[in-house]
């Protein structure tokens, strides 16, 4: 989740702020077994695995691999195939977030 390592915590919303939105597609996705505290809602929410292919504006599209928790309301509605909003580090096209708030807009 925004380069964030196993056992960190970010603000996804603050990662979001100033990253580039684009749009990716998930190719893959698993449960983890982890959870992280929302700081939102003060809930764990569970970590999953993803692997998406990232449609970049401004080049080649290409694939990354990240893990981040995916809000309940989401589980049972995106899967393999979904195309997502996230947000792009712009120092590093493979730092990545997922934003759920914009999903299903």
């Amino acid at each position: 989740m925004a380069g964030t390592a196993v056992g960190e915590t970010v603000d996804t919303q603050d990662f979001l702020r100033t990253a580039a939105p684009a749009e990716a597609e998930i190719d893959q996705m698993s449960e983890t077994g982890m959870t992280v505290l929302s700081p939102k809602t003060g809930e764990d929410v569970e970590v999953f695995s993803f692997v998406v292919t990232v449609r970049n504006p401004g080049g080649l599209d290409y694939e990354t691999k990240l893990l981040q928790g995916l809000p309940a309301e989401h589980v049972g509605r995106v899967g393999p195939g979904a195309t997502v909003p996230i947000g792009i580090n712009p120092s590093d096209p493979a730092d990545i977030a997922i934003d759920w708030e914009r999903y299903g807009r």
